[in-house]
């Protein structure tokens, strides 16, 4: 009986045995047949992602580009005028001789809480964008070349992928944002020039993306890289390092915000829910900085103080008494001083 046993347990081992060596060698013969069909699907695959890519490259290099020849044309092109206007006048001897942060940015069109919203200079809600971006003229020749050359770059792309209208529209609509918090919310920082111009195109062609894993938006995204390392770096040049960021990030989210409600259909909810978060607290703020009312005058700001003096021996600002008395300063001897 014992002997039965074992030769069954040894039968059984057996079948067991050459069940496994027959699976062992299906499964081999398997891998040797889907082997040339995988490749054959990686090929393919390949061929269809460079075609893409190829399609797109061709549809930019046809299109007319006329969005980013548009804003090309706003803030590129009038802050490299307004850079000559600075070399014209001097300005970055002012600047840099008395240590004046944003000076030249203020000139030229840059806008700062006491002199728009305060001062009653409305207008510079709207000019930010042209101004000079650097702090002295070889720095915003050195923005305006390597930034300049980046974010038209990135315009090009994110035109192709967008279309003009979606790109127009999200660009200006957050620049009116980020000029609207800016000139409200943050009394001591003067902005302007072309850096929250790259916050404003990263967080547009961000929000638009989403989390698309195809190929195209993948591409595009590989292609911030270089506007993100230039927006990192050359605002370290600047005098006002610190005050350039803070427009950078805001630009960011406004374009960010812009653009997700215009390709809202390919949104998820919660993205949603984010966007209309943030844009809220980006009208919200400059609200609430609004309509509190300030029981002191604002402290005197010497970069503010020397560009009155600056436009008014130029004749650039005849209501000049006008902005001092909203400011609660009073002009004498040449200077600016508290009332």
């Amino acid at each position: 009986m014992v002997f039965k046993n074992n030769l069954l347990f040894s039968k059984i081992q057996a079948r067991k045995t050459n069940e496994k060596s027959n699976d062992n060698a299906n499964n081999k013969a398997n891998n040797d047949t889907k082997s040339p069909h995988d490749s054959l699907f990686d090929l393919k695959q390949t061929t269809g992602i460079h075609k893409e890519l190829t399609d797109f490259n061709q549809k930019m290099a046809k299109s007319p580009l006329i969005a980013t020849w548009t804003l090309s044309f706003f803030f590129l092109l009038l802050p490299a005028i307004a850079t000559i206007a600075a070399i014209f006048f001097k300005l970055d001897q002012w600047e840099l001789g008395w240590n004046l942060i944003g000076f030249e940015r203020l000139i030229t069109g840059g806008t700062n809480r006491l002199l728009t919203f305060d001062g009653g200079q409305w207008w510079r809600f709207l000019t930010y964008g042209f101004a000079a971006p650097g702090s002295g003229t070889q720095l915003s020749i050195i923005i305006l070349i390597f930034g300049g050359a980046t974010f038209f770059k990135t315009l090009k792309i994110v035109e192709t992928h967008f279309g003009v209208r979606k790109t127009l529209l999200s660009f200006f609509g957050a620049y009116l944002i980020v000029g609207f918090f800016m000139s409200i919310t943050c009394p001591e920082v003067i902005t302007g020039g072309l850096f929250p111009m790259l916050g404003i195109l990263i967080g547009l062609t961000l929000g638009g993306l989403g989390t698309s894993k195809e190929t195209i938006p993948t591409y595009i995204r590989s292609r911030l890289m270089a506007p993100l390392i230039w927006m990192i770096i050359l605002p370290l040049f600047n005098l006002n390092m610190a005050g350039d960021y803070i427009p950078i990030v805001v630009g960011m989210a406004a374009g960010m915000v812009m653009m997700g409600f215009l390709t809202i259909k390919t949104q998820s909810r919660y993205s949603v829910i984010a966007f209309s978060f943030i844009l809220g607290a980006l009208l919200f703020l400059p609200f609430i900085f609004a309509i509190v009312p300030q029981k002191y005058s604002p402290a005197p700001n010497q970069t503010i103080a020397t560009a009155i003096d600056f436009y008014h021996e130029h004749s650039f600002l005849p209501n000049l008494e006008k902005i001092l008395a909203k400011l609660g300063w009073n002009r004498g001897q040449g200077v600016i001083i508290l009332r």
